[in-house]
């Protein structure tokens, strides 16, 4: 496979009445990659940053 490095994404969420938690859907994607050799990072765009940022991280 070509590519070997992936950024997973956690977008933001603009509710106002739900708590924000972490995907563990990401979680277990994550766990996959690694088992298979890839190297990742996770983004969480709910933790504040913004697309800016996003843009600078890719």
């Amino acid at each position: 496979m070509r590519y070997r490095k992936i950024l997973l994404l956690n977008p933001p969420y603009t509710g106002a009445r739900v708590k924000v938690v972490f995907c563990a859907g990401l979680g277990y994607i994550a766990e996959v990659l690694k088992a298979s050799g890839f190297e990742y990072d996770v983004f969480d765009m709910s933790l504040g940053y913004t697309y800016k940022h996003l843009k600078k991280r890719i």
